[in-house]
């Protein structure tokens, strides 16, 4: 028997809809074409979320917990945050990284858009097969929407319009630093969304659709105070609790 060859589009294809979530690669690049915003949101296509990680549950489990200043009631603290600060400003170089740093509970944006990925080849063409939520950080969404001010500016159709518009590519490069560096550009012929995915429309998601999707995890106060108390059992839980006012 010979070497067996795939048809990698194929392949990749098949296993494309495992997640609704999408990240850009390390070292690597997502094009794709983004979907316009729904007209309750105000001509913005980013939902964006702020979470706190390097959590446990109290069985020991992974979990994120969204902020309370950004997802709560108006107006309410957020006692992950707080304790977050005082961590970081801690004599003890251990607390201070669970404060702050790469391993810290400090929250952490993303910013999410609705997206057609793109696969494919110049000698099969390019299209696409579902609808994504790209995960993006700051620097990415910021790259993004550098795309859309110049169109705006030019009085060009946007990357996110039905009619004739091109993709876009996001792209990462891991530097080794704290920070990484994102990209982004357009890509390819002007072309239509029916043209890329003739039932788009059926696909994309509502907003409530898509908050639903991203699956908010939200806890009182005295629920992330435990929380952070089942997370780090060797931290003075009950005193960053008092220092923090609460």
């Amino acid at each position: 028997m010979g070497i067996v060859r795939l048809n990698m589009a194929k392949t990749l294809e098949s296993t494309a809809g495992n997640t609704i979530y999408l990240d850009v690669p390390k070292d690597g690049e997502v094009r794709g074409r983004f979907l316009p915003p729904f007209e309750e949101m105000d001509g913005n296509i980013w939902f964006l979320t702020e979470n706190h990680f390097r959590l446990k549950t109290a069985e020991g489990r992974g979990t994120a917990i969204a902020c309370l200043k950004r997802h709560g009631h108006k107006g309410e603290r957020c006692f992950l945050c707080d304790a977050a600060k005082y961590l970081e400003a801690s004599d003890d170089p251990q607390e201070r990284a669970i404060g702050k740093g790469r391993e810290a509970i400090a929250a952490n944006r993303s910013w999410y858009a609705q997206i057609i990925p793109i696969i494919g080849d110049n000698k099969a063409g390019f299209k696409g097969t579902e609808v994504k939520l790209l995960r993006l950080p700051k620097t990415g969404a910021d790259a993004v929407n550098d795309i859309f001010k110049s169109q705006q500016k030019n009085e060009d159709c946007t990357s996110c319009d039905p009619d004739a518009a091109q993709d876009i590519s996001v792209f990462r490069k891991d530097t080794g630093q704290p920070i990484t560096k994102y990209g982004a550009m357009t890509v390819g012929k002007p072309r239509t969304l029916d043209d890329i995915l003739p039932n788009w429309e059926e696909l994309i998601m509502t907003p409530e659709q898509v908050w639903k999707k991203l699956d908010i995890k939200l806890q009182t106060v005295t629920e992330q105070i435990e929380t952070l108390r089942a997370s780090y059992p060797l931290l003075d839980v009950d005193g960053i609790v008092k220092a923090c006012g609460y």
